[in-house]
């Protein structure tokens, strides 16, 4: 144990050297010309090797896109330590709950096909699910209940969490369970309500939920290294993960549509892509406009347990500390080695995404990220 602590504490040390031994800021030029892009790459560079010599994060990538445009990609560091392979913009991470917002976009496409009702109980899909309650007068819970956190489910079902069991299973399980809060009531975070929606693109689809999502968004948009198992190419490009900065293995997790993808930010550039051009991308056409603009709409407005925190369908929009960014929608995500954060600004058509891969990495992210969108 001491021998760990003391590991840690040196490699902290030498990344706080190496931060404080960095270069100073590039200068600002006295004119930005639209389209160049050389200050952000070259003060993000920056920006990003001080916060991750601080942490200590072995690995680190990111992305930034302009509506069509990748503008900058890089990685940094390296992805496996004992191997002393570098970090790039190609390194798959496991992403965590960034899942959620991937699996909401299945989800409005099977509303788009008319094939799921939003506002129907989520019991028509799942006429199995029942959870113990305390308030049986409330109104049904229904997918856009479960898609903005507002059903009043656990965040979690820790019986299970991290193991290879079926959702089916999860199902019966919940049984037993009781409600958290009063459905449509408040904002709980809930990793069970994404799980019941993929299960219901399950009923719907005929297909396993991996295999629906790969058939309906991820090879439609290209994301040849995004997947659920960690195999095949995946594997192949898969950065190691840290703990207490020993390396481990990929987190196996029961709740696959709220937390199981593994991506890579090249990939999570093009479904950002899509999002900016109204559902669709080279040409592919994977969700009406209607629909994905619905998905940034507040949801439960005005709800007084919620503090004046805004949610929509899948997506956060509030919370970032960018002024002047108009509208945003972000997410983030983490599993035991990893993390991640995507963030829009859908009016200004611009977005970024963070991957690293170690525990040390919480609250790395989000900095660099919104550094990267002020600079754009």
């Amino acid at each position: 144990m001491l021998n760990r602590f003391l590991r840690r504490a040196q490699r902290l040390a030498a990344g706080a050297l190496a931060a404080a031994n960095l270069p100073r800021p590039p200068r600002r030029p006295e004119t930005l010309t639209p389209g160049d892009w050389g200050y952000l790459k070259a003060h993000g560079r920056w920006h990003v090797l001080r916060a991750i010599g601080k942490a200590g994060v072995p690995a680190f990538s990111i992305a930034l896109v302009d509506d069509q445009q990748l503008v900058w990609a890089e990685g940094f560091g390296v992805a496996d330590r004992e191997r002393r392979v570098p970090a790039t913009p190609e390194t798959v991470y496991q992403v965590g709950s960034i899942t959620k917002i991937v699996s909401t976009l299945a989800v409005m496409q099977l509303a788009e096909q008319g094939r799921m009702d939003l506002d129907r109980p989520i019991t028509d899909y799942l006429p199995e699910f029942c959870m113990r309650t305390r308030w049986p007068q409330a109104a049904p819970i229904t997918p856009r209940a479960l898609l903005c956190h507002h059903a009043g489910l656990p965040t979690y079902l820790l019986k299970g969490f991290f193991s290879d069991r079926s959702l089916t299973d999860l199902l019966h399980e919940l049984r037993d369970e009781h409600l958290a809060f009063e459905p449509h009531t408040l904002f709980n975070y809930s990793n069970l309500g994404y799980n019941l929606l993929g299960l219901a693109v399950e009923r719907i689809t005929g297909r396993p939920y991996a295999e629906a999502m790969q058939q309906q968004l991820l090879a439609p948009l290209g994301m040849r290294h995004t997947g659920f198992e960690p195999d095949g190419e995946i594997g192949a490009r898969l950065a190691r993960g840290y703990v207490h900065d020993r390396p481990t293995n990929p987190t196996p997790i029961r709740d696959i549509p709220a937390g199981g993808l593994y991506s890579n930010v090249l990939d999570l550039a093009r479904f950002m892509r899509c999002v900016f051009a109204g559902g669709a991308l080279d040409g592919t056409h994977v969700l009406g406009e209607n629909e994905l603009r619905a998905s940034f709409e507040p949801q439960y407005a005005g709800q007084p347990l919620d503090f004046g925190q805004r949610f929509g369908l899948g997506w956060m929009l509030s919370g970032l500390p960018i002024e002047g960014g108009g509208q945003q929608a972000w997410h983030n995500g983490g599993t035991k080695a990893f993390l991640s954060q995507l963030e829009l600004l859908p009016e200004k058509k611009l977005g970024v995404v963070v991957l690293a891969n170690s525990d040390t990495a919480s609250g790395l992210g989000y900095e660099p990220a919104e550094q990267a969108l002020r600079l754009a």
